[in-house]
């Protein structure tokens, strides 16, 4: 992943990938409530993997919930999630960061997100957007 540069409000780029695959998909009185594992690479996380739980609105094709990703040191950035399907493999949306754990507790910002899957089961994901409040500088962790 490239070193980002801060911009002049404080945010620094924040760009990454992932490919995983959705673990766990329950029918619930307002939807479906759908878990996402996977795992990518992402500036300011370097290697991580990442957990989604979702809840899919199937009359409207949207979903909404909370993300978390993992750094190899245990840290955690996490945030909100919501898009929606443009298509049957593809789907749009963003990122809400909220926190986290260790070096992301007072993390904020924002990605947009674009996804693709073949099968519906397995996807890759790419994203991009702005990030601050990182403790220990921006960059490569």
């Amino acid at each position: 992943a490239a070193s980002p540069e801060a911009s002049a409000n404080g945010l620094a780029s924040f760009r990454g990938r992932a490919a995983g695959a959705v673990t766990s998909a329950t029918p619930v009185a307002l939807g479906v409530s759908i878990q996402v594992e996977s795992q990518g690479e992402a500036t300011h996380l370097g290697r991580f993997t990442r957990t989604e739980v979702l809840l899919l609105d199937p009359a409207t094709n949207t979903f909404a919930g909370l993300v978390a990703f993992t750094t190899a040191s245990g840290d955690t950035l996490t945030g909100l999630v919501s898009g929606g399907f443009v298509s049957q493999t593809s789907a749009t949306g963003t990122y809400r960061f909220t926190g986290g754990t260790g070096r992301f507790e007072e993390a904020g910002g924002w990605a947009s997100f674009s996804l693709t899957s073949e099968d519906g089961i397995h996807f890759a994901v790419a994203f991009k957007g702005a990030i601050e409040g990182v403790a220990g500088g921006r960059g490569k962790p």
